[in-house]
Protein backbone atom coordinates (compact mmCIF):
# COMPACT_ATOMS: atom_id res chain seq x y z
CA UNK A 1 0.00 0.00 0.00
CA UNK A 2 1.32 3.38 -0.96
CA UNK A 3 0.20 6.65 0.50
CA UNK A 4 1.41 10.19 0.41
CA UNK A 5 -0.30 11.12 3.66
CA UNK A 6 2.13 12.47 6.17
CA UNK A 7 2.18 11.23 9.81
CA UNK A 8 3.71 14.24 11.43
CA UNK A 9 6.19 16.69 9.96
CA UNK A 10 8.96 14.14 9.40
CA UNK A 11 7.19 10.72 8.81
CA UNK A 12 5.68 9.74 5.49
CA UNK A 13 3.89 6.33 5.16
CA UNK A 14 4.50 4.76 1.83
CA UNK A 15 3.63 1.07 2.31
CA UNK A 16 2.74 -1.62 4.93
CA UNK A 17 1.90 -5.35 5.08
CA UNK A 18 0.78 -7.89 7.76
CA UNK A 19 0.81 -11.59 8.51
CA UNK A 20 -1.60 -13.49 10.81
CA UNK A 21 -0.34 -16.08 13.26
CA UNK A 22 -2.05 -19.14 14.77
CA UNK A 23 -5.86 -18.91 14.65
CA UNK A 24 -5.52 -15.54 12.95
CA UNK A 25 -3.47 -16.87 10.06
CA UNK A 26 -4.13 -15.05 6.82
CA UNK A 27 -6.77 -16.56 4.49
CA UNK A 28 -6.35 -14.08 1.68
CA UNK A 29 -4.53 -16.54 -0.46
CA UNK A 30 -6.45 -18.84 -2.76
CA UNK A 31 -6.11 -22.52 -2.00
CA UNK A 32 -7.92 -25.63 -3.16
CA UNK A 33 -7.44 -27.34 0.20
CA UNK A 34 -10.37 -27.31 2.70
CA UNK A 35 -9.46 -26.86 6.35
CA UNK A 36 -11.56 -27.99 9.29
CA UNK A 37 -13.19 -25.39 11.55
CA UNK A 38 -11.00 -24.05 14.33
CA UNK A 39 -12.21 -23.87 17.96
CA UNK A 40 -11.22 -20.38 19.08
CA UNK A 41 -13.28 -19.65 22.24
CA UNK A 42 -14.71 -22.83 23.75
CA UNK A 43 -17.97 -22.63 25.68
CA UNK A 44 -16.80 -25.19 28.27
CA UNK A 45 -19.39 -24.41 30.99
CA UNK A 46 -23.03 -23.33 30.99
CA UNK A 47 -24.76 -22.53 34.28
CA UNK A 48 -28.47 -23.21 34.68
CA UNK A 49 -30.96 -22.69 37.55
CA UNK A 50 -33.76 -24.99 38.67
CA UNK A 51 -37.14 -23.75 37.51
CA UNK A 52 -35.83 -20.96 35.30
CA UNK A 53 -35.57 -20.81 31.54
CA UNK A 54 -32.03 -21.27 30.25
CA UNK A 55 -31.36 -19.35 27.04
CA UNK A 56 -27.73 -19.25 25.90
CA UNK A 57 -26.69 -18.22 22.40
CA UNK A 58 -23.36 -19.56 21.16
CA UNK A 59 -20.89 -16.66 20.80
CA UNK A 60 -20.03 -15.70 17.24
CA UNK A 61 -16.31 -16.33 17.75
CA UNK A 62 -16.61 -19.81 19.22
CA UNK A 63 -15.59 -21.47 15.94
CA UNK A 64 -13.85 -20.15 12.86
CA UNK A 65 -13.48 -21.76 9.46
CA UNK A 66 -10.82 -20.54 6.99
CA UNK A 67 -13.23 -20.94 4.08
CA UNK A 68 -16.65 -20.17 5.63
CA UNK A 69 -15.88 -17.71 8.39
CA UNK A 70 -17.37 -17.32 11.88
CA UNK A 71 -19.80 -19.56 13.80
CA UNK A 72 -22.84 -17.91 12.21
CA UNK A 73 -21.80 -19.33 8.83
CA UNK A 74 -21.24 -22.82 10.20
CA UNK A 75 -23.68 -25.55 11.14
CA UNK A 76 -23.83 -26.22 14.87
CA UNK A 77 -25.55 -29.16 16.56
CA UNK A 78 -25.69 -30.62 20.06
CA UNK A 79 -24.95 -34.24 20.94
CA UNK A 80 -24.35 -36.20 24.11
CA UNK A 81 -20.86 -36.92 25.38
CA UNK A 82 -21.14 -40.32 23.67
CA UNK A 83 -21.84 -38.69 20.29
CA UNK A 84 -25.51 -39.76 20.26
CA UNK A 85 -28.54 -37.63 19.59
CA UNK A 86 -29.98 -35.76 22.54
CA UNK A 87 -33.36 -37.34 23.50
CA UNK A 88 -36.41 -35.32 22.52
CA UNK A 89 -37.74 -35.35 26.08
CA UNK A 90 -34.46 -34.08 27.54
CA UNK A 91 -34.86 -30.80 29.39
CA UNK A 92 -31.97 -29.21 27.45
CA UNK A 93 -32.30 -28.75 23.69
CA UNK A 94 -30.41 -26.85 21.01
CA UNK A 95 -31.91 -24.56 18.37
CA UNK A 96 -29.78 -25.12 15.29
CA UNK A 97 -31.18 -22.14 13.42
CA UNK A 98 -30.55 -19.61 16.18
CA UNK A 99 -27.56 -21.51 17.63
CA UNK A 100 -29.14 -21.36 21.09
CA UNK A 101 -29.23 -23.64 24.13
CA UNK A 102 -32.64 -23.59 25.85
CA UNK A 103 -34.60 -25.51 28.46
CA UNK A 104 -36.11 -25.42 31.96
CA UNK A 105 -34.52 -27.84 34.46
CA UNK A 106 -36.93 -28.94 37.18
CA UNK A 107 -35.99 -30.27 40.60
CA UNK A 108 -34.79 -33.84 40.17
CA UNK A 109 -32.67 -33.30 37.04
CA UNK A 110 -28.97 -34.16 37.13
CA UNK A 111 -26.70 -31.50 38.58
CA UNK A 112 -23.98 -32.03 35.94
CA UNK A 113 -24.52 -33.06 32.32
CA UNK A 114 -21.88 -33.37 29.61
CA UNK A 115 -22.46 -32.60 25.94
CA UNK A 116 -20.55 -31.98 22.72
CA UNK A 117 -21.19 -28.99 20.48
CA UNK A 118 -20.46 -30.13 16.91
CA UNK A 119 -19.40 -27.60 14.27
CA UNK A 120 -19.53 -28.56 10.57
CA UNK A 121 -18.53 -26.51 7.54
CA UNK A 122 -19.93 -26.61 4.00
CA UNK A 123 -17.53 -29.34 2.91
CA UNK A 124 -18.50 -31.63 5.80
CA UNK A 125 -15.38 -31.18 7.88
CA UNK A 126 -16.16 -30.80 11.59
CA UNK A 127 -14.78 -29.96 14.99
CA UNK A 128 -16.32 -30.06 18.44
CA UNK A 129 -16.37 -28.36 21.82
CA UNK A 130 -16.94 -30.50 24.93
CA UNK A 131 -18.97 -28.64 27.50
CA UNK A 132 -20.68 -29.15 30.86
CA UNK A 133 -24.09 -27.87 31.95
CA UNK A 134 -24.12 -27.26 35.69
CA UNK A 135 -27.15 -26.74 37.96
CA UNK A 136 -26.58 -25.58 41.56
CA UNK A 137 -28.07 -28.07 44.00
CA UNK A 138 -30.77 -25.99 45.68
CA UNK A 139 -33.96 -26.99 47.49
CA UNK A 140 -37.36 -26.03 46.15
CA UNK A 141 -38.28 -22.59 47.52
CA UNK A 142 -41.38 -21.75 49.54
CA UNK A 143 -42.68 -18.51 48.05
CA UNK A 144 -45.32 -16.25 49.54
CA UNK A 145 -47.73 -17.08 46.71
CA UNK A 146 -47.94 -19.71 43.99
CA UNK A 147 -49.59 -19.31 40.61
CA UNK A 148 -51.28 -22.08 38.64
CA UNK A 149 -52.52 -22.14 35.07
CA UNK A 150 -54.58 -24.99 33.62
CA UNK A 151 -54.99 -25.61 29.89
CA UNK A 152 -56.59 -28.33 27.78
CA UNK A 153 -54.19 -28.15 24.86
CA UNK A 154 -51.46 -29.10 24.40
CA UNK A 155 -51.95 -32.35 26.32
CA UNK A 156 -49.87 -33.19 29.36
CA UNK A 157 -47.61 -35.78 27.70
CA UNK A 158 -46.86 -33.57 24.72
CA UNK A 159 -46.16 -30.52 26.88
CA UNK A 160 -44.11 -32.34 29.50
CA UNK A 161 -41.80 -33.88 26.87
CA UNK A 162 -41.27 -30.69 24.88
CA UNK A 163 -38.65 -28.16 25.96
CA UNK A 164 -39.84 -25.89 23.18
CA UNK A 165 -43.42 -25.72 24.52
CA UNK A 166 -42.17 -25.07 28.04
CA UNK A 167 -40.03 -22.22 26.78
CA UNK A 168 -42.97 -20.78 24.84
CA UNK A 169 -45.22 -21.02 27.90
CA UNK A 170 -42.79 -19.16 30.16
CA UNK A 171 -42.27 -16.47 27.53
CA UNK A 172 -46.02 -15.98 27.18
CA UNK A 173 -46.48 -15.74 30.96
CA UNK A 174 -43.65 -13.19 31.23
CA UNK A 175 -45.28 -11.18 28.47
CA UNK A 176 -48.62 -11.42 30.28
CA UNK A 177 -47.09 -9.81 33.38
CA UNK A 178 -45.24 -7.31 31.15
CA UNK A 179 -41.78 -8.46 32.17
CA UNK A 180 -38.89 -7.66 29.84
CA UNK A 181 -37.59 -11.25 30.16
CA UNK A 182 -38.38 -14.54 31.89
CA UNK A 183 -36.05 -14.00 34.87
CA UNK A 184 -38.96 -13.48 37.29
CA UNK A 185 -40.80 -16.69 36.35
CA UNK A 186 -39.71 -19.79 38.30
CA UNK A 187 -41.54 -23.01 37.38
CA UNK A 188 -42.22 -25.19 40.44
CA UNK A 189 -43.87 -28.15 38.76
CA UNK A 190 -45.90 -29.60 35.88
CA UNK A 191 -48.74 -32.03 36.59
CA UNK A 192 -51.82 -33.60 35.03
CA UNK A 193 -55.26 -32.65 36.40
CA UNK A 194 -58.34 -34.44 35.05
CA UNK A 195 -56.71 -34.96 31.67
CA UNK A 196 -55.51 -31.35 31.50
CA UNK A 197 -52.10 -29.78 32.09
CA UNK A 198 -51.34 -27.60 35.11
CA UNK A 199 -48.16 -25.52 35.42
CA UNK A 200 -47.25 -24.08 38.82
CA UNK A 201 -44.81 -21.17 39.17
CA UNK A 202 -44.00 -18.25 41.40
CA UNK A 203 -42.96 -14.68 40.69
CA UNK A 204 -39.54 -13.59 41.95
CA UNK A 205 -40.78 -10.04 42.43
CA UNK A 206 -42.56 -11.28 45.58
CA UNK A 207 -40.39 -11.31 48.67
CA UNK A 208 -40.15 -14.59 50.57
CA UNK A 209 -39.38 -13.23 54.03
CA UNK A 210 -42.59 -11.21 54.29
CA UNK A 211 -46.14 -11.24 52.95
CA UNK A 212 -46.78 -8.40 50.52
CA UNK A 213 -50.59 -8.64 50.23
CA UNK A 214 -50.87 -5.62 47.98
CA UNK A 215 -48.38 -7.06 45.49
CA UNK A 216 -50.09 -10.46 45.50
CA UNK A 217 -53.49 -8.91 44.79
CA UNK A 218 -51.93 -6.77 42.07
CA UNK A 219 -50.54 -9.84 40.31
CA UNK A 220 -53.86 -11.63 40.84
CA UNK A 221 -55.67 -8.93 38.86
CA UNK A 222 -53.53 -9.77 35.85
CA UNK A 223 -55.05 -13.24 35.72
CA UNK A 224 -58.73 -12.66 36.50
CA UNK A 225 -61.49 -10.11 36.67
CA UNK A 226 -63.61 -9.07 39.63
CA UNK A 227 -66.01 -11.98 38.99
CA UNK A 228 -63.08 -14.40 39.34
CA UNK A 229 -63.07 -15.36 35.67
CA UNK A 230 -60.05 -15.33 33.42
CA UNK A 231 -59.22 -11.92 32.07
CA UNK A 232 -59.17 -11.23 28.38
CA UNK A 233 -55.43 -10.64 28.50
CA UNK A 234 -54.84 -14.25 29.56
CA UNK A 235 -56.79 -15.63 26.63
CA UNK A 236 -55.24 -13.13 24.22
CA UNK A 237 -51.62 -13.79 25.27
CA UNK A 238 -51.80 -17.58 25.61
CA UNK A 239 -53.82 -18.49 22.50
CA UNK A 240 -53.59 -20.20 20.08
CA UNK A 241 -50.76 -22.28 21.51
CA UNK A 242 -52.42 -22.77 24.91
CA UNK A 243 -56.15 -23.22 25.48
CA UNK A 244 -56.32 -21.94 29.06
CA UNK A 245 -59.44 -22.86 31.07
CA UNK A 246 -58.52 -21.75 34.59
CA UNK A 247 -55.94 -20.51 37.05
CA UNK A 248 -55.21 -20.27 40.78
CA UNK A 249 -53.42 -17.86 43.10
CA UNK A 250 -52.42 -19.83 46.19
CA UNK A 251 -51.05 -18.03 49.27
CA UNK A 252 -48.17 -19.95 50.84
CA UNK A 253 -45.09 -19.40 52.93
CA UNK A 254 -45.31 -16.13 54.83
CA UNK A 255 -48.78 -15.40 53.40
CA UNK A 256 -50.25 -18.79 54.29
CA UNK A 257 -53.06 -18.26 56.79
CA UNK A 258 -52.61 -14.49 56.64
CA UNK A 259 -55.31 -12.86 54.53
CA UNK A 260 -56.71 -16.18 53.32
CA UNK A 261 -57.50 -19.55 54.81
CA UNK A 262 -55.06 -22.39 54.48
CA UNK A 263 -55.67 -24.34 51.30
CA UNK A 264 -55.99 -28.14 51.67
CA UNK A 265 -53.24 -30.23 50.04
CA UNK A 266 -53.55 -30.69 46.27
CA UNK A 267 -53.73 -34.13 44.69
CA UNK A 268 -52.41 -34.86 41.16
CA UNK A 269 -55.77 -36.07 39.84
CA UNK A 270 -58.10 -33.55 41.55
CA UNK A 271 -58.96 -29.89 40.87
CA UNK A 272 -59.59 -27.82 43.98
CA UNK A 273 -63.31 -26.93 44.32
CA UNK A 274 -64.42 -23.33 44.05
CA UNK A 275 -63.75 -21.39 47.24
CA UNK A 276 -63.53 -17.61 47.53
CA UNK A 277 -61.30 -17.87 50.60
CA UNK A 278 -58.37 -19.28 48.63
CA UNK A 279 -58.68 -16.98 45.61
CA UNK A 280 -59.80 -19.73 43.27
CA UNK A 281 -59.91 -18.65 39.66
CA UNK A 282 -61.02 -21.87 38.02
CA UNK A 283 -64.67 -22.08 37.00
CA UNK A 284 -66.01 -25.49 38.10
CA UNK A 285 -69.75 -25.11 37.40
CA UNK A 286 -69.78 -27.77 34.66
CA UNK A 287 -67.61 -30.09 36.71
CA UNK A 288 -69.87 -29.73 39.77
CA UNK A 289 -72.95 -30.51 37.66
CA UNK A 290 -71.39 -33.66 36.16
CA UNK A 291 -69.86 -34.81 39.45
CA UNK A 292 -72.74 -34.34 41.90
CA UNK A 293 -76.03 -33.40 40.24
CA UNK A 294 -76.21 -36.11 37.57
CA UNK A 295 -75.23 -39.01 39.90
CA UNK A 296 -77.76 -37.79 42.50
CA UNK A 297 -80.55 -37.76 39.90
CA UNK A 298 -79.65 -41.27 38.73
CA UNK A 299 -79.59 -42.64 42.30
CA UNK A 300 -82.96 -41.02 43.12
CA UNK A 301 -84.55 -42.46 39.98
CA UNK A 302 -83.27 -45.93 40.85
CA UNK A 303 -84.70 -45.68 44.38
CA UNK A 304 -88.13 -44.60 43.06
CA UNK A 305 -88.15 -47.43 40.56
CA UNK A 306 -87.23 -49.98 43.25
CA UNK A 307 -90.02 -48.70 45.57
CA UNK A 308 -92.62 -48.85 42.79
CA UNK A 309 -91.59 -52.38 41.89
CA UNK A 310 -91.86 -53.49 45.55
CA UNK A 311 -95.38 -52.05 45.81
CA UNK A 312 -96.51 -53.88 42.67
CA UNK A 313 -95.13 -57.18 43.91
CA UNK A 314 -96.81 -56.75 47.31
CA UNK A 315 -100.23 -56.10 45.78
CA UNK A 316 -100.01 -59.16 43.53
CA UNK A 317 -99.22 -61.52 46.44
CA UNK A 318 -101.83 -64.46 46.71
CA UNK A 319 -103.31 -63.63 50.13
CA UNK A 320 -106.51 -65.80 49.78
CA UNK A 321 -104.68 -69.00 50.59
CA UNK A 322 -103.11 -67.63 53.71
CA UNK A 323 -106.31 -66.34 55.39
CA UNK A 324 -109.46 -68.06 56.65
CA UNK A 325 -112.65 -66.74 55.11
CA UNK A 326 -115.69 -65.49 56.98
CA UNK A 327 -117.78 -68.54 55.96
CA UNK A 328 -115.32 -70.94 57.44
CA UNK A 329 -115.10 -68.92 60.64
CA UNK A 330 -118.96 -68.98 60.93
CA UNK A 331 -119.07 -72.75 60.42
CA UNK A 332 -116.64 -73.26 63.28
CA UNK A 333 -118.75 -71.06 65.52
CA UNK A 334 -122.13 -72.82 64.68
CA UNK A 335 -121.09 -76.35 65.63
CA UNK A 336 -122.10 -77.07 69.25
CA UNK A 337 -120.64 -80.55 69.74
CA UNK A 338 -117.01 -80.48 70.63
CA UNK A 339 -114.71 -82.95 69.04
CA UNK A 340 -112.44 -84.85 71.40
CA UNK A 341 -109.63 -86.87 69.94
CA UNK A 342 -108.37 -90.14 71.30
CA UNK A 343 -105.14 -88.59 72.51
CA UNK A 344 -107.08 -86.07 74.57
CA UNK A 345 -108.89 -88.72 76.72
CA UNK A 346 -107.61 -89.28 80.23
CA UNK A 347 -106.57 -92.81 81.05
CA UNK A 348 -108.69 -94.13 83.99
CA UNK A 349 -107.23 -96.93 86.06
CA UNK A 350 -109.65 -99.60 87.42
CA UNK A 351 -109.60 -100.23 91.19
CA UNK A 352 -107.33 -103.08 92.26
CA UNK A 353 -109.02 -104.08 95.57
CA UNK A 354 -111.69 -106.41 94.11
CA UNK A 355 -112.17 -110.03 95.31
CA UNK A 356 -110.51 -112.45 92.92
CA UNK A 357 -112.78 -114.75 90.97
CA UNK A 358 -112.37 -118.47 91.61
CA UNK A 359 -113.19 -120.71 88.71
CA UNK A 360 -114.99 -124.02 89.09
CA UNK A 361 -111.97 -126.16 88.63
CA UNK A 362 -110.07 -124.16 91.20
CA UNK A 363 -110.08 -124.95 94.89
CA UNK A 364 -109.83 -122.50 97.71
CA UNK A 365 -106.37 -122.05 99.06
CA UNK A 366 -105.25 -124.21 101.97
CA UNK A 367 -104.82 -122.62 105.36
CA UNK A 368 -101.25 -121.95 106.43
CA UNK A 369 -99.49 -124.82 108.24
CA UNK A 370 -99.22 -124.79 112.01
CA UNK A 371 -95.83 -125.17 113.65
CA UNK A 372 -95.03 -126.28 117.18
CA UNK A 373 -93.51 -123.79 119.48
CA UNK A 374 -90.12 -124.53 120.97
CA UNK A 375 -89.52 -124.49 124.73
CA UNK A 376 -89.18 -120.99 126.07
CA UNK A 377 -86.06 -121.62 128.06
CA UNK A 378 -83.54 -121.23 125.39
CA UNK A 379 -85.11 -118.09 124.18
CA UNK A 380 -85.31 -116.68 127.65
CA UNK A 381 -81.72 -117.53 128.40
CA UNK A 382 -80.60 -115.96 125.15
CA UNK A 383 -82.47 -112.80 125.95
CA UNK A 384 -80.99 -112.73 129.40
CA UNK A 385 -77.48 -112.90 128.03
CA UNK A 386 -78.07 -110.00 125.73
CA UNK A 387 -79.32 -107.89 128.53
Amino acid sequence: MKSGKQFGPSVVLEDFNWQGLGNCASTSFISSQNYQPVLRNPVDLINATYGQLLSYVVPVDTFYDPEDGSSRRLKLSLMTIDRTQVPENNWLQFDTKNQEFYGIPLWGEKILSEYQLICTDREGRSNHDSLVVSIPNTTKPLPSAEFDMIFKTPEFKEFNNSAKLKKLFVERVANLFRDKDTANIVVLGISSVNGMTMVTWYNKTLEMNRCDEEKVLQLRKVLLNEDEKLSENVTKNMKPSFNVVGAHVIPSGMCEGGFTEVRPPKTPNNVTPRDDNILLLFDTSDQYFSTFIIPAIIILAMMLFAGLLACLLYRRRPSSKLRIGDDERQSFRSRGIPVIFQDELDERLEPTNKTPIIMREEKPPLPPPEYQRSPPMATTALLADTE
